[in-house]
């Protein structure tokens, strides 16, 4: 106790002797939209330069669509078209503090912004602060601060894929001189006792960082360059590999954390196929990978787990989660509990996480992951098509580990076999971070249903209906959040008595209220698997592919 209070006494006779120096605010409205860095503003003889890895051009100044940043704002991307940069602002003077606001580019939880300050080359400290979401507005704003002895740059950053700065309030560092032994004294104890917090409360974050930091010495981080638009997705791109493997059904973006030397790439599109080359259903083999320009690759293939299902994820080190449900003949008679498999970055097979209680039909599944792409922990959501059953696992892995608990989250969904669609029962899912609920598509009953305390409960959670529309629901077999809380669900039409209508997506509201649809396949029994892949403030990819034509289909979207 006496030492926290000597702590708080040092941090007040700091903050006398900064008040009385003089500020500059950095705004951007006195700057020309379009102006990208590097550049160099000067406000009352303080002048500051913006630049980051991406120049020329990876930020930009543009006028507002936030709420607490005001008139123009510096936000990436910019003209270099980059996302996960940092921003470095470099001052002519000595500052003994700095404020700034910030928005980060989240749609469901929001990122930490960290803001660095350096003297010269030499790290001073460090601070975070997570934004929330303004009443009417859709992302995530905040501000954050930072107080010391002297510095004369900061690098901002986040976890987000883009963020934007206004109102950078520098304090000039002109301490009165009678204050030096004891304003030195006080900033050491202020660093003492904030390490000191930080060493309570945020180990998983250290130990995240110094894995960040080995990866980036160890020369495996990902460089950033300026590269072209060429070459452009195709509208459709064929999913049939060398073996001839059919029926695709998973469909998942490599996340942007995923090491840029291996064989995934950040953005790569991972699709799954249940069919063998005879069409038969359950017995198909491989995963193929779709690069950003469309070109077609066998990603992995292990004859020993067939029927690979909609049930696929991607790690932030890329290491690959996929379910199978086996046949023997391609008909639910032969229909087996599978497994959940392990695949490298790669492409090679790890090993697999399989017990009856929670592994038994794999069918479709959401990935929550908050790894860095070295190390992390995830939770992987499960559904079992044969059982009724959602399971959760809880994992865990690093460099060359992986491990994982699992539990029941949720029983009693209805499900059964079907002659055409094989089985009927829990398919899609999504998780929404922001209120910790899972959305589970149900193509035996037309109907989208929510499991509350998703990522956090040990124990089964009660169900309850979100909607349940026959006139458009018509077996939905995956479902995808939208970054303004809209879902997008594809409908397998397994559950479709109609056999002319069209495959289609089908939107809700996140009340579940249908807003429209659109066509996949004009024939029924196209639309299977569905991913979305955030590029930046509302613009998303979204993929989908059609089961009738063994193609992916991708659209860049500007999300209203």
């Amino acid at each position: 106790m006496i030492f926290k209070h000597t702590c708080k006494l040092l941090f007040t006779v700091c903050t006398i002797g900064a008040a009385a120096n003089a500020s500059a605010i950095f705004n951007f409205d006195g700057d020309s939209l379009g102006t990208s860095t590097t550049f160099t503003d000067t406000v009352g003889g303080l002048s500051a330069t913006f630049s980051s890895p991406g120049d020329p051009g990876g930020f930009v100044i543009y006028p507002t669509i936030f709420d607490t940043l005001t008139g123009n704002v510096l936000g990436d991307p910019g003209p270099a078209g980059l996302d996960d940069l940092s921003l470095t602002v470099a001052f002519s003077q000595d500052l003994s503090a700095v404020s700034l606001d910030f928005a980060t580019s989240d749609f469901n939880a929001a990122s930490p912004l960290t803001l660095t300050a350096y003297q010269n080359s030499q790290m001073i400290g460090s601070i975070q602060a997570m934004g929330t979401v303004p009443d009417g507005f859709f992302f995530p704003e905040g501000q954050i601060g930072f107080s010391s002895g002297a510095f004369n740059r900061i690098v901002i950053s986040t976890t987000a894929p883009d963020f934007a700065v206004d109102n950078i309030a520098a304090t000039i560092a002109t301490p009165e001189p009678a204050l030096f032994p004891l304003l030195g004294l006080g900033l050491v104890a202020i660093a003492f006792c904030s390490w000191r917090a930080k060493s309570r409360s945020s180990s998983s974050r250290l130990k995240m960082s110094a894995a960040a930091i080995t990866l980036a010495a160890a020369g495996l981080a990902p460089a950033q360059t300026t590269p072209s638009i060429f070459p452009l997705m195709p509208p459709a791109v064929s999913t049939i590999p060398s073996n001839g493997d059919v029926n695709p059904y998973g469909v998942v973006f490599a996340p942007k954390t995923v090491w840029a030397g291996g064989a995934l790439q950040p953005g790569d599109i991972l699709v799954s196929n249940f069919n063998n080359n005879q069409n038969l259903q359950g017995t198909g083999t491989t995963i193929v990978r779709i690069s950003k320009g469309g070109a077609m690759s066998t990603f992995y293939s292990n004859p020993s787990r067939p029927g690979l299902s909609a049930a696929l994820g991607v790690l932030s080190n890329g290491v690959v989660l996929a379910g199978n449900l086996p046949t023997a003949d391609g008909t639910s008679a032969t229909a087996q509990p599978g497994s959940l498999a392990v695949i490298g970055p790669s492409g090679n097979f790890l090993g697999a996480f399989a017990t009856l209680s929670t592994v038994d039909g794999p069918w479709g599944m959401a990935v929550y992951d908050t790894g860095n792409g070295v190390s992390g922990t995830a939770h992987a959501f499960l559904s079992n098509v044969l059982s009724g059953v959602i399971s959760r696992f809880d994992i865990n892995y690093g460099v060359g580990t992986i491990s994982a608990t699992a539990i029941v989250l949720a029983t009693g969904f209805n499900h059964r076999p079907d002659p055409a669609a094989l089985e009927l029962g829990p398919s899609g899912m999504a998780y929404d971070a922001v209120h910790n609920t899972l959305l589970v598509a149900s193509s035996y009953d037309n109907a989208i249903y929510e499991i509350p305390n998703a990522a956090t409960t040990s124990s089964p959670q009660p169900v309850t209906l979100l909607v349940q529309d026959s006139t458009h629901l018509h077996g939905p077999i995956d479902i995808v959040f939208l970054p303004d809380g809209h879902l997008v669900v594809a409908n397998s039409d397994g559950s479709n008595a109609d056999p002319n209508q069209p495959s289609e997506l089908v939107e809700y509201t996140a009340a579940g209220a249908f807003l429209g649809q659109m066509s996949i396949d004009p024939n029924n029994g196209g639309a299977f698997g569905a991913a979305t892949n955030t590029i930046g403030w509302g613009t998303i990819q979204l993929a989908a592919v059609d089961d009738n034509s063994n193609t992916l289909k991708t659209w860049t979207i500007v999300v209203p």
